[in-house]
């Protein structure tokens, strides 16, 4: 997404300084989990794993931490049948946080449908993307490409204030978008290395009704609002979004990023995003258990107990959980999952001691 509020200028340059030392000399970041920290981990569901890894590996210069076949309690916590037969996942990981990762997941089975299948950015409903950090965002479109991935257009410039920024919204199997952000000036004091992209550091959501998602997220979920806001093109021109040229000017892009309060700003953020003007298809209803694309959202917690109560006293949906639900390669972890008004699904999970 696109960064317009004043206040954004703060949290860019405190999401930069916590970049990318790892990223140099290709050492990982240590195992561990910031706790109530916003999200570690994305779900995605895949139908070859391979093929998707491919692009973290190549286009993303991720590293793969572990890999393996699903178990029967994973599959059970989803309401699954707990026959395990072809069900694999595989855990990736950038070079520059611990934290913003994302865990491939095939489920065993026929290959299932698609949340966000033919989407426009403008259809609601799912996680549209995940957000990242680039050094060369162009260069890893044309990467992405030679795996067979696409863009909803060519690096898009913007300006703000003394900003300035490239940006793209890549486009992969099973409906799995993957967003780069390239600084332009000022420039990164620590970019991520040629060819890599960054953690994690985000996730948007559109939305149909953001006040709505907004009261969701702060007064269910406890989570504070770090900027918020409308953009508009000050000219017609393509956009990351594809919408059509000549409604660049006339549609805004209103916007809300939130993070679980006291959190660090560096990642583990959410965005929501609406697109007033333009109505489109309501995409809510295919988020199911094992259905392809960003399935869900983790968060590590230090009290779930006290994480579910308030989930259940605010009156946000339980639809898992809580129980115990194995993230190989951490262990065993309890965990509870609710729904964002628009169908996503947001896991909050206890690591184990």
């Amino acid at each position: 997404m696109i960064l317009f509020h004043p206040v954004l200028l703060t949290l860019l340059t405190s999401l930069a300084a916590a970049g990318t030392a790892f990223a140099a000399d290709k050492k990982p970041p240590p195992l561990r989990f910031d706790l109530n920290a916003g999200w570690h981990e994305a779900v995605i569901s895949v139908s070859d794993i391979d093929r998707t890894r491919q692009f973290f590996e190549q286009a993303a210069g991720w590293q793969l931490l572990d890999e393996g076949r699903l178990s029967g309690n994973e599959l059970a916590y989803l309401g699954l049948p707990a026959d395990t037969e072809g069900g694999q996942y595989a855990v990736m990981r950038p070079l520059d946080f611990p934290q913003g990762w994302v865990r491939l997941v095939r489920y065993p089975g026929p290959v299932r449908p698609i949340i966000r299948a033919n989407a426009q950015a403008w259809d609601t409903g799912g996680i549209f993307s995940i957000m990242t950090r680039s050094a060369d965002a162009t260069l890893n479109l044309r990467t992405a490409e030679g795996l067979g991935w696409l863009a909803y257009n060519e690096p898009y410039q913007f300006d703000f204030g003394e900003l300035s920024l490239l940006n793209l919204v890549m486009r992969g199997p099973d409906g799995l978008n993957v967003a780069a952000y390239e600084w332009l000036a000022p420039e990164l004091p620590d970019p991520p290395a040629d060819g890599t992209l960054s953690k994690a550091f985000n996730s948007m959501q559109m939305v149909r009704d953001l006040p709505a998602a907004r009261r969701f997220y702060v007064d269910q979920l406890g989570f504070e609002v770090i900027a918020e806001g409308e953009f508009i093109d000050p000219e017609s021109r393509p956009t990351n979004f594809a919408l059509p040229v000549n409604f660049a000017t006339r549609i805004p892009r209103a916007y809300v990023i939130l993070i679980p309060a006291g959190a660090d700003r560096a990642a583990g953020r959410v965005e929501l995003m609406a697109f007033p003007g333009f109505e489109g298809q309501d995409l809510s209803g295919r988020v199911q258990p094992g259905a392809r694309g960003i399935q869900s959202l983790r968060f590590p917690v230090s009290d779930l107990d006290a994480t579910t109560r308030r989930i259940k006293k605010s009156g946000a949906p339980v639809l898992f959980g809580p129980a115990r639900l194995p993230m190989p390669p951490f262990g065993n972890t309890r965990a509870v999952t609710t729904r964002s008004p628009e169908g996503a699904w947001l896991t909050f999970f206890q690591p184990p001691d």
